[in-house]
């Protein structure tokens, strides 16, 4: 038994031993420098950022394309532009993309006589449906609808 004790008591402090050295080596591979950082200055201009129009310049328009969306609200033509358009503002202000109002009757396959408005341009159904979640948890009767020009 004394030479198995000494073998395994010898693999023991062989072990602490490289231990050790890891230990060591890895607080000197982590060690901060005592040097000052560097520190750089970048020089040059900034890049223009266009201003954010106000009002309904700001709201998206129909591409001359047919395409899917997702309507928010449609409000009979007479004297509801007004209702659109601040329902719309309010839409842009959640982060909706594409927010805006189009008039039904200048469209093939919608019903005439409304304002819509939507949020979005998407190429297909399933793209526009992928987005109807978010926009529902602003406006629970959102639906996906088809705008064919």
């Amino acid at each position: 038994m004394p030479v198995r004790r000494s073998r395994i008591l010898g693999r023991a402090v062989l072990l602490l031993l490289l231990a050790a050295a890891g230990a060591a080596g890895a607080i000197l591979l982590t060690r901060e420098s005592t040097a000052a950082p560097t520190v750089r200055r970048a020089i040059g201009g900034s890049i223009p950022v266009q201003a954010t129009r106000s009002g309904t310049e700001a709201l998206a328009s129909w591409p001359r394309r047919s395409g899917w969306t997702i309507v928010l609200v449609s409000v009979p033509k007479p004297g509801g532009k007004d209702e659109a358009t601040a329902v719309a503002e309010a839409a842009r202000t959640r982060s909706l993309p594409d927010v805006g109002v189009l008039d039904s009757s200048r469209y093939v396959g919608v019903r005439p006589g409304f304002w819509f408005v939507f949020t979005g341009i998407y190429r297909s159904e399933a793209e526009a449906t992928g987005a109807l979640r978010k926009a529902r948890a602003l406006v629970k009767t959102a639906r996906v609808q088809r705008i064919g020009v």
